[in-house]
């Protein structure tokens, strides 16, 4: 097992747990209208999950010996409050899409490592199934309102 690649991808996979887009905008809270409001609070569920991905993460890294790469929210984030969740789902899921990514290739890099590949395969089945999840709200916001969706029969 390489311990310092796999070090970087855990310590990528900290910064995007802990720093990343999805947790700038659960602590912040985009603009909600009554629409997104119930998919809001899944997105902070996902949100929280993935924060507890990162505390997981930080134990794997000291179980490694390797030390945790300092991550800071990108300056670019502090516009977020002020934008829709339907405009924001699609940065979210590419977000989601690099956790799958970066989950993928530090699984690979700690296969002698039997408890270690077990937790990243966990923590990989629950990353695919949040990404899994943005996709399906971003179609839902997408979709018509069913009030509107039905044309009046006359």
């Amino acid at each position: 097992m390489n311990a310092e690649a796999l070090g970087e991808e855990l310590n990528e996979m900290v910064a995007l747990a802990t720093r990343g887009m999805l947790r700038y905008v659960v602590d912040s809270t985009p603009y909600l209208t009554t629409k997104t409001f119930a998919i809001w609070n899944q997105v902070r569920a996902i949100g929280d999950a993935v924060t507890a991905h990162g505390r997981a993460l930080t134990g794997m890294l000291e179980q490694l010996e390797v030390p945790q790469r300092p991550a800071s929210y990108s300056i670019d984030m502090g516009r977020f409050p002020f934008t829709s969740l339907e405009s924001l789902l699609p940065c979210l899921i590419d977000e989601a899409r690099r956790r799958v990514d970066v989950n993928e290739r530090a699984a690979a890099l700690a296969e002698e490592d039997e408890a270690l590949r077990r937790q990243l395969d966990s923590m990989l089945e629950e990353n695919r199934a949040h990404l899994e999840k943005m996709q399906a709200f971003q179609l839902k916001l997408a979709a018509p309102d069913a009030d509107r969706a039905v044309s009046p029969q006359s």
